[in-house]
């Protein structure tokens, strides 16, 4: 009778060892190799698509316990796919962005909704408008469009300052899970590195 392995809740539970072992080798090759990591973000779709290889990575990485090195490679591979366009790098919808976003929800969830739960309760009860690409804009008179805009822009700056006031308090720097460090430390790492 053939030993099964405990394996993340992606892959069945009925993986022989064998299995197990290739589809490990498989996916250590693709996320420690920049190069197969860049194939494979050039091949999915964004999204949703994002978000299943982001859960797959951190399931698996945990199950390695090499959850750091993966999501360090991860961030490290979009710094260098958008370093001639920096402006993109770690937008929302970038895998890095969700990988990390999914870290943070699975491992400092408790901190995150102390911290900023009122914040983001308050932005959805009020239906505040962020946009300002006036191309997604619909409704607003050609001639109030630019006020609407300009008002736009004030209202994310407002609440960007907002977010950016509780993270540089005292006491949330204090309080920081390690985890959420750890990912400033990677962010501030390849921002100097690609900044030069």
């Amino acid at each position: 009778k053939k030993q099964k392995l405990k394996m993340p809740r992606l892959f069945t539970k009925h993986l022989h060892v064998e299995q197990a072992l290739k589809i490990k080798k498989l996916v250590t090759a693709i996320l420690n190799d920049s190069n197969l990591l860049t194939i494979v973000y050039a091949v999915l779709q964004g999204g949703s698509e994002y978000d299943l290889f982001s859960s797959a990575c951190l399931s698996f990485s945990v199950f390695m316990e090499t959850t750091v090195n993966i999501i360090d490679n991860i961030v490290h591979t979009e710094f260098e796919k958008t370093k001639e366009t920096p402006e993109s790098t770690l937008r929302g919808n970038s895998a890095a962005s969700r990988i990390m976003g999914l870290y943070c929800r699975r491992t400092a969830s408790h901190f995150i909704k102390e911290k900023f739960g009122d914040l983001i309760v308050d932005i959805c009860n009020n239906e505040i408008d962020f946009e300002i690409d006036e191309n997604r804009i619909d409704g607003i008179p050609e001639e109030e469009l630019d006020s609407y805009v300009k008002q736009n822009q004030q209202n994310l700056m407002d609440y960007v300052l907002k977010f950016l006031n509780i993270i540089r308090s005292e006491e949330t720097v204090r309080q920081f899970p390690r985890n959420i460090r750890v990912l400033a430390y990677i962010i501030e790492k390849y921002s100097k590195e690609y900044a030069e």
